[in-house]
């Protein structure tokens, strides 16, 4: 049944379908539930937390599992008033009891975080890579010069100016809707097209957009919207979490107060809980309906719960989970509806307007080497810089190459990673890296690789001998790094081949370009393989990374007899993504190659998406026109952006595209990938 804004919903108790999840949240959910209390009182970092220490952090505050870090230099009581309205948050009442245990048990599941800072300055000070590294990034930040700890005082408003407003009110209620609410119930308050809050949001905003409108009468957005945020950084999943942010506070009476209307008019017309019952009743009755047990106070920071005794807090509630089915068995694959949740926040791209490496890119001494492709972008522990690595192709066969970047636009100082093998060897033909081991698979994490055995790991992609573009059969190898810019086979035989005893039928002319996932002390090799001229997707398994065991039901990703993948499956890249895996992969069919999306609960089941996430041909100049794929997928925390690279051919020949989920300076959008089709 479709929830709709404006019908009273009927809470069911669901998984998410949104959020982020990351190491922290798997090995916290392993571990079961918690018992915490009611209290709420500053100490010192525990030591399972330390990477916030290490960044910077010096004061600890556990709200019901919750975790607020602030500075040296953030006040103790900004930092108690700021865990006291999240305690109030979640225990409205002030029992000493959450009053939605499952918001609360997505929270503790995904290990969230509130970071405190004296002021924006200190915040850019300090290193977010050390949390991010260790694998937290369901988070908010609040600085302590916005927070205003008399700003209620006996339920009353003490604001004298408009602008007087306590920012924890804010920033409290963004990580518990963004982390716990939408992923407790997706399909209510889950941030993407078609929820319950989405559909409420579109109506305030009087209609859909992805981007903030420009050419409406009313702030840009259409006559009669009374939801007119402008910050063009915020996409359609930000724009949700804002409105939430005002209906919710409104609701509770923070934002009625002397000139506060006023204030607000070029973003938010309904300032009072009666203007919100009346302008917006479908939000309205969403917000009060008890089944979600929404906060009905106002927090003023003084927490005082009535009784401090244990509770015990379940960790990601396993109810409602969508069971996947490995290939051979029977059971439900995943609904239509869920895929175009879970796909949502990939669709709809800015474009970068040339190859961020070009078709010719003059690499000094490898002049010869042209035709850019594979990317995939990482970074190193302790360095700020990203960089990529990259094949290019000089008529005789492939080489690696590597480019640095500080922005993940304008690369530099390409030179080669890896060389052709030795004459007569399985990789004579080139070596093609880029399957690395990462510290993390979360799909926002750094891309930080990760040391194993004191050295930086790949699998790559290798060809026998000279002469030509991907001379068959195709192998595997695996090498190794001690910078993580130059690499060196690890293993004088290859690990996967047509030539294996477990080799199947759908895989017996050639093997090609492995992805490496390391995921509960097992590494899995997803790699594409060719039987004549179609290509499909398998698994292998290894416990040590050089002795592999392919899965019995490969392949796990098959051609679709019609559709954009109908002839090939191939170049998968798969993240942690909530509470499932994601694969991007390129499909050949329907006369081009496209970007395709895939989904599992377990690594091994998949489904596929029917529709491209993204077309070749829709870069406005060309730039894709012939093929659009082999993608390389980071997230940039400092511009709340992903940055898709893609193997891009077109009218400037084959070199790597960019394409950005917000608009970066210097990128355009045209229509949606879903207008093109």
């Amino acid at each position: 049944m479709k929830l709709s804004c404006g019908l009273l919903i009927v809470a069911a108790v669901c998984t998410p379908l949104t959020g982020w999840a990351d190491a922290s949240e798997i090995s916290r959910a392993e571990r079961g539930p918690i018992t915490v209390t009611a209290q709420v009182e500053i100490s010192s970092i525990p030591e399972e937390l330390s990477a916030f220490a290490r960044a910077g952090f010096s004061k600890y505050v556990s709200v019901f599992g919750v975790h607020v870090f602030a500075t040296a230099g953030t006040a103790d009581d900004k930092l108690l008033h700021a865990a006291g309205v999240l305690a109030q948050y979640l225990d409205n009442d002030e029992d000493g009891v959450p009053d939605n245990m499952l918001i609360v048990s997505h929270l503790v599941g995904r290990n969230a975080y509130l970071v405190m800072t004296a002021d924006e300055r200190e915040f850019e000070r300090i290193d977010h890579d050390k949390w991010q590294d260790a694998g937290f990034h369901a988070g908010q930040f609040l600085h302590a010069e916005e927070v205003r700890p008399g700003f209620i005082v006996d339920g009353k408003i003490t604001a004298t100016e408009p602008w007087q407003y306590d920012a924890s009110l804010e920033e409290v209620l963004h990580l518990i809707t963004d982390h716990g609410s939408a992923n407790a119930y997706p399909a209510v308050f889950g941030r993407q097209r078609g929820t319950a809050i989405s559909d409420c949001a579109d109506r305030a905003r009087g209609g859909y957009f992805e981007r903030v409108p420009t050419n409406g009468p009313n702030f840009g957005y259409p006559r009669g919207a009374w939801f007119h945020y402008d910050d063009r950084s915020c996409d359609h999943d930000c724009m949700i979490s804002e409105y939430l942010y005002w209906a919710l506070t409104t609701l509770l009476g923070t934002q009625d107060f002397s000139g506060r209307g006023e204030a607000l008019a070029n973003e938010w017309e309904l300032n009072t809980p009666e203007l919100l019952a009346a302008r917006d009743p479908g939000v309205y009755a969403l917000l009060t309906n008890p089944d979600y047990k929404l906060p009905t106070i106002a927090p003023d920071g003084r927490y005082k719960p009535s009784a401090a005794d244990p509770v015990t807090i379940p960790v990601n509630s396993d109810d409602g989970k969508v069971k996947l089915v490995r290939p051979g068995e029977s059971g439900d694959t995943i609904d239509h509806s869920t895929l175009d949740l879970w796909s949502a926040r990939y669709r709809n791209w800015h474009y970068w307007p040339d190859h961020v490496i070009s078709a010719k890119p003059r690499i000094e001494s490898f002049e010869q080497f042209h035709n850019t492709d594979v990317p995939t972008v990482y970074r190193l522990g302790g360095d700020d810089k990203w960089y990529m690595s990259f094949i290019g192709f000089d008529g005789r066969g492939y080489n690696s190459f590597v480019a640095e970047s500080d922005d993940l636009v304008n690369w530099k100082n390409l030179r080669q990673a890896m060389g052709f093998g030795g004459e007569g060897e399985f990789d004579h033909g080139g070596r093609v890296i880029g399957a690395f081991l990462y510290r993390s698979y979360d799909i926002k994490a750094p891309r930080v690789l990760k040391e194993h055995d004191g050295k930086y790991w790949t699998l790559y992609g290798a060809y026998p001998r000279q002469g030509g573009y991907e001379l068959r059969p195709g192998y595997e190898g695996i090498a190794s790094s001690a910078d993580g810019i130059a690499w060196k086979r690890s293993r004088d035989e290859y690990i996967l081949s047509v030539h294996d005893s477990d080799c199947g039928r759908w895989e017996q002319s050639c093997i090609y370009q492995p992805w490496l996932v390391e995921h509960e002390g097992t590494f899995y090799d997803f790699y594409n393989a060719a039987s004549g001229g179609t290509e499909q997707m398998g698994l292998a398994l290894s416990d040590n990374l050089f002795d592999w065991k392919r899965y019995d039901g490969n392949p796990v990703i098959r051609n679709t007899p019609g559709g954009y993948d109908e002839q090939f499956c191939s170049d998968g890249k798969i993240f942690r993504d909530g509470d499932h895996w994601t694969m991007f992969y390129f499909g050949v069919g329907r006369g081009g190659a496209h970007i395709m999306v895939a989904f599992s609960r377990d690594l091994f089941g998949w489904t596929v998406h029917p529709k491209p996430l993204y077309r070749a041909g829709g870069h406005p100049l060309g730039l894709d026109k012939t093929y659009a794929h082999k993608i390389s997928l980071v997230y940039n925390r400092r511009n709340d952006t992903f940055y898709m690279f893609y193997c891009a051919v077109g009218n400037k020949g084959r070199g790597i595209g960019l394409i950005t989920s917000r608009p970066i300076e210097g990128s355009y959008r045209r229509d949606s990938v879903d207008r093109q089709q």
